[in-house]
């Protein structure tokens, strides 16, 4: 069941860096060209405001998310409750922390803390 609820959030994440004008901001912050936990972290927080906060209130809720993902969003309620771990019907910086901690651990194949060139990639190709 973890792993269906993954695959659900991944693809609604997906589906909201579609819905974007822009492509998200690259991860690697500092331009070294490793991506650390907290690089991603923060590119993850910009990437989610950026993409769904439609009213510029510095805050994501669950109907902003549902438009970002466009036909996607009818699985928002699968996963909305997981996420939304104060039930509050926002998303915070710590629970978008959160969920860019497990992507983030999916994404480092090799387990050394930092995304490489390759990992990145592989996690690319496999969210289309």
């Amino acid at each position: 069941m973890k792993s269906v609820m993954l695959a659900v959030a991944a693809s609604l994440l997906a589906a909201s860096v579609a819905a974007a004008q822009t492509p998200p901001p690259s991860p690697d912050l500092n331009h070294d060209g490793r991506v650390t936990a907290q690089e991603f972290k923060t590119g993850n927080w910009m990437g989610w405001l950026g993409r769904t906060d439609s009213n510029h209130d510095g805050r994501i809720a669950k109907a902003e998310v549902a438009r970002a993902a466009g036909p996607r969003g009818a699985m928002l309620d699968m996963v909305w409750g997981r996420w939304d771990t104060d039930h509050d019907n926002f998303l915070s910086r710590g629970e978008i922390d959160t969920l860019a901690m497990q992507s983030f651990q999916r994404i480092d194949t090799n387990h050394d803390g930092v995304l490489d060139a390759a990992e990145l990639a592989a996690a690319r190709r496999n969210r289309r």
